[in-house]
């Protein structure tokens, strides 16, 4: 049996990065910002008091996230095992098609964790999550 290694993803944005390095703030303002979410992307997130507005939100933050993250963890299988993704297809029985939307951050709500998990143990690799303070 293959030796499992481990594999994980540096969660940090530039923006968050940037935000530490600067003393968490951006422009002046507090640090605690989504981006990138339509409509709502400059609005600080304590200043949603609705809600099922800071619900709507924080979902559609997470979506965007799963979905970079879930490519990036894709690619870094795909890296770390050294193989195409057509024998990627072949080793974990997950259609192609799946592995380049994935891969290329194409499903808008990302991939379900399952999914990379599966992906990881077909390939000798194991998923660990990380909890970090922003």
């Amino acid at each position: 049996m293959a030796a499992v290694q481990d594999i994980s993803v540096d969660t940090e944005t530039p923006e968050r990065k940037r935000q530490a390095r600067d003393g968490g703030k951006a422009n002046g303002k507090p640090a605690k910002r989504l981006r990138g979410v339509s409509g709502l992307d400059t609005a600080p997130l304590s200043t949603v008091r609705n809600p099922a507005e800071r619900k709507a939100l924080l979902s559609l933050y997470g979506k965007q996230k799963a979905s970079s993250l879930g490519a990036v963890l894709v690619r870094q299988i795909l890296a770390r095992s050294g193989l195409s993704m057509r024998q990627l297809e072949r080793k974990s029985g997950f259609d192609v098609g799946l592995l380049s939307r994935i891969a290329n951050g194409k499903r808008p709500s990302g991939p379900e964790l399952w999914t990379l998990i599966a992906l990881a143990e077909a390939v000798g690799l194991e998923l660990t999550i990380d909890l970090t303070q922003p």
